[in-house]
């Protein structure tokens, strides 16, 4: 633990947190991770090695595009609640349902690089 209290070391990984208690590196296991965060606290994006994966928000705050080069995916929004997320602009990944009291039901698709999908499970609690 660091003098904030905050974990130096999880599984495996070295981690590093800047004076707002935001995580900033993640290292070990072949993984070296940077995180940047916007002057408003969101997460802007995340580099490890070439790839960086971008963040972008709506007004409300609420995430609604992360990407690299050649992959974004989008989340819809019905309010404050998650509806779905797509993977460019026709292929859905997943969908939210929410029931009285909180509980969640989560149908998410799992593709292989040619769109067929090799697992469908469906979460429910």
């Amino acid at each position: 633990m660091d003098t904030a209290d905050r974990p130096i070391s999880f599984a495996g990984y070295d981690l590093t947190w800047d004076a707002a208690g935001r995580l900033t590196s993640k290292s070990g296991s072949g993984v070296d991770e940077s995180f940047y965060w916007s002057p408003t606290g969101r997460l802007d994006s995340i580099a490890d090695g070439d790839t960086v994966w971008r963040y972008e928000y709506d007004g409300f705050g609420r995430r609604v595009e992360r990407g690299k080069t050649g992959y974004v995916l989008h989340f819809l929004w019905d309010g404050s609640s998650l509806f779905a997320v797509y993977a460019g602009a026709t292929a859905l990944k997943a969908t939210y349902a929410y029931f009285p009291g909180g509980a969640l039901s989560m149908d998410a698709n799992f593709h292989d690089v040619s769109g067929r999908i090799l697992l469908r499970p469906c979460s429910c609690w």
